[in-house]
C-alpha cells in the first residue's frame, strides 16, 4: 500500500492505517494535531453522545482509503504518495466549529477551509515537501478537486464522503451510513483523466447516495442540531470581530475557543450558556417547499447566502413580535445537492453522469427537495407567539 511503513495506527472504522515516515512527520506536526480537538460533527452530541470524534481521525482514515483506492487503480507510487498526503492535509485548514464559524467569518461562504489548508501548506510543510521531493503544487490542487486525481478527494463519491459517512454512522451509533467500502474501492476507474466507476457497481454507487440521504435526514439535518448550531452562528457574529482573527483561530482549537466564548458578556454569554445546559430554542413553525413558489424558493436561497440580509429579516420579525433581537432565529436549508458529478462507466465504455442512468438516484433527490424547509427557532416562552405570526411576517419580504 505504502513504500516504506513505519507505524500502524489502529482506527475504529478501518482498523489497521499505515503510515510512511514523511506522513508521520506531518501527523505529529502542531497543525494537525490540533484537529484532535476539532469536531468531525459539530454540535450533534447534543444528540447523539458518542458523536465526539474528530477531523483529526477523520483525516487519517481519507488517507487511508487514498492508498487504497490508488491501489486499485494501479496509481504510481509517486502519484499514490501524492494523493494520500493530499487526504491527510485536505481538512487542515479548518476553524473551531468547522462550518458554523467559517460561514460567520465568510459571510455564508463554506470553502475558506480550503484556502487556509493551501495557506498552512506554503507556510508550514515547504521545506518538508522539498525535502522528500514532493510536489507542493500537486497536493494543493486536489485538496481543491482539481488535477488529474482531484476528484478522487472531492466530488459526488468521493474518499471524503465516504470516510466520513461510514465514520459518522459508527459514532452516532445511526446505521444508515454503512457502505460496501470494498466494493466501491475495485468498481473506481480513471479514465482519459476522468474519475468514474463501473457500471456493474452502480448499485453500490446507489447505496451511497441512499446512506447520504438518510444521514441527512436522521443525523446531519436532525432540528436540534440545526438549531443549536443557529445558535452558535447568532452567538459568534455577535461577538467582537478582532476576537475572529483568522490567523489566530488557526492557532487554536475548540477547547480554547469554547473558554474564549464563556468568557463573553451580553447576548453571547447567554447563548452559549444556554447550549451548555442544553436549553436549545425550539421550532415554532416551519415553510416547506410546498408552501412557496418555485421563484420564492430561489429567493430564500439568495437570502439563505446573505448573512446580513437574513439578520435584518430577523430582527425586523422579532421587533414586530415584541421578542429581543436574537432570540428569533430563521434557519434556511441548503439547497440539496449529492449526485451532479458523479461519473459512471458504461459497459462499452461511455462515461456518463449517474443521474442520467439511476432512477433511484433522482428519486433521492427529488425526496431531499420535498424536506426542504425554513425553520422558525427560539426559546419556548415566545414559542406560541411565533407560531401564529412569523409565516405570514416572512413571506411578506419574498415579494
Amino acid at each position: 500500500m505504502i513504500l516504506i511503513k513505519v507505524k500502524i495506527i489502529k482506527d475504529a472504522v478501518h482498523g489497521d492505517i499505515e503510515c510512511s515516515e514523511l506522513e508521520i512527520k506531518i501527523i505529529d506536526s502542531l497543525h494537525f494535531q490540533r484537529l484532535r480537538n476539532i469536531g468531525q460533527l459539530g454540535l450533534s452530541d447534543l444528540v447523539y453522545p458518542s458523536a465526539n470524534h474528530t477531523r483529526y481521525e477523520h483525516s487519517l482514515g481519507v488517507m487511508h482509503l487514498a492508498g487504497k483506492i490508488s491501489h486499485v487503480l494501479g496509481l504510481t507510487p509517486e502519484d499514490t504518495k501524492l494523493i494520500r498526503i493530499a487526504g491527510l492535509l485536505h481538512d487542515i485548514g479548518h476553524l473551531p466549529f468547522s462550518h458554523t464559524l467559517e460561514s460567520v467569518i465568510s459571510n455564508g461562504e463554506n470553502h475558506l477551509h480550503e484556502t487556509n489548508a493551501i495557506n498552512i501548506i506554503d507556510n508550514n510543510f515547504s521545506e518538508l515537501f522539498e525535502k522528500h521531493n514532493i510536489n507542493k503544487n500537486a497536493v494543493q490542487d486536489m485538496i481543491i478537486g482539481k488535477g488529474k486525481y482531484g476528484k478522487i478527494l472531492s466530488s459526488g463519491v468521493d474518499i471524503d464522503k465516504l470516510d466520513y459517512l461510514t465514520r459518522d454512522s459508527y459514532f452516532t451509533g445511526v446505521a444508515y451510513g454503512v457502505i460496501d467500502l470494498s466494493r466501491l474501492m475495485h468498481i473506481a476507474t480513471i479514465e482519459n483523466d476522468t474519475f468514474a466507476f463501473q457500471e456493474k457497481g452502480l448499485r453500490t454507487v446507489e447505496s451511497v447516495i441512499l446512506a447520504r440521504f438518510m444521514m441527512f435526514s436522521a443525523v446531519y439535518d436532525y432540528p436540534t442540531k440545526r438549531a443549536a448550531e443557529r445558535m452558535l452562528f447568532r452567538a459568534l457574529d455577535a461577538m467582537d470581530r478582532r476576537s475572529l482573527n483568522i490567523t489566530k483561530l488557526l492557532k487554536i482549537d475548540e477547547v480554547d475557543f469554547l473558554s474564549t466564548l464563556r468568557q463573553q458578556d451580553c447576548y453571547t454569554k447567554d447563548i452559549i450558556d444556554r447550549i451548555d445546559q442544553r436549553h436549545i430554542f425550539k421550532t415554532a413553525c416551519i415553510i416547506t417547499k410546498n408552501d412557496l413558489s418555485t421563484e420564492h424558493v430561489s429567493k430564500c436561497l439568495e437570502i439563505k447566502d446573505n448573512i446580513n440580509q437574513l439578520k435584518r429579516i430577523e430582527n425586523i420579525i422579532a421587533n414586530k413580535l415584541e421578542i429581543p433581537e436574537g432570540y428569533l432565529i430563521i434557519d434556511i436549508m441548503n439547497q440539496p445537492k449529492g449526485i451532479e458529478h458523479i461519473n459512471i462507466k458504461k459497459d462499452n465504455g461511455e462515461i456518463v453522469k449517474l443521474k442520467d442512468i439511476s432512477a433511484l438516484s433522482r428519486s433521492l433527490m427529488r425526496q431531499r427537495w420535498q424536506d426542504w424547509r425554513i425553520s422558525f427557532i427560539c426559546p419556548t416562552k415566545y414559542r406560541q407567539k411565533v407560531k401564529e405570526n412569523a409565516k405570514s411576517l416572512f413571506l411578506r419580504h419574498l415579494n
